[in-house]
């Protein structure tokens, strides 16, 4: 198995480097979430009119949207490229060293492995880990469907998820999202969610993948 793969360190968890490096940028992105957070409640705000109330009000409220949207989205990432990454990591420590075995490899990965459903059934078809069985499963799906609405519908649900409207609203509410219209309701608390199920996701795929290494 290639040293990057591994932990370095001593202790089995987590068994793998990668999994510490996943760990530790969910976390100090999370700091700086709640950094970010902290010092706007502490912020004073003054009002010397009501006009500029209502403004700064509403620029309150869609600062708080564009922050909590920002950190979803970079959990997120941090997931995906982890559930990737070590699906590489994995694979490649088990293939032969022969040129048209990389070259069928490479072919798959840039076909297969893109989106996260074809990411999920890499893994099982590969690895035999199936990620339903991930405890947390449906809030994943929740979160994948609301950071698809952020990054490709500026916070809306996309074309692509209007076709199954149903589909989505019932992925969102396993992750405790609802909608305004076709809209996201987002909140601080859905961001710092996030963030603890990514957590629990790095945690339970780095177990599974130990033991099929």
């Amino acid at each position: 198995m290639p040293p990057q793969t591994r932990m370095t360190g001593a202790g089995p968890s987590p068994y793998f480097e990668r999994s510490e490096q996943a760990l530790g940028n969910l976390n100090r992105a999370l700091a700086a979430f709640r950094a970010e957070v902290s010092a706007r409640s502490r912020r004073p705000i003054l009002h010397p009119s009501r006009i500029l109330a209502s403004r700064q009000t509403t620029s309150g409220a869609v600062l708080e949207t564009i922050r909590v949207e920002d950190a979803l989205t970079r959990f997120m990432s941090i997931a995906d490229e982890f559930t990737f990454g070590l699906l590489v990591d994995l694979t490649e420590a088990r293939l032969p060293s022969d040129a048209r075995v990389s070259l069928l490899w490479e072919n798959y990965v840039e076909g297969k492995t893109d989106t996260w459903p074809q990411r999920f059934a890499s893994w099982k078809s590969l690895h035999g880990i199936a990620f339903d069985a991930f405890p947390r499963y449906h809030p994943l799906r929740g979160f994948i469907e609301a950071r698809n609405a952020v990054v490709h519908g500026l916070g809306a649900l996309t074309r692509k998820q209007l076709k199954k409207p149903d589909t989505a609203e019932g992925r969102l509410r396993a992750a405790q999202i609802t909608l305004t219209g076709t809209r996201l309701t987002l909140t601080v608390d859905h961001a710092t969610a996030c963030a603890q199920v990514v957590r629990a996701l790095i945690e339970w795929l780095d177990e599974q993948a130990a033991s099929a290494a």
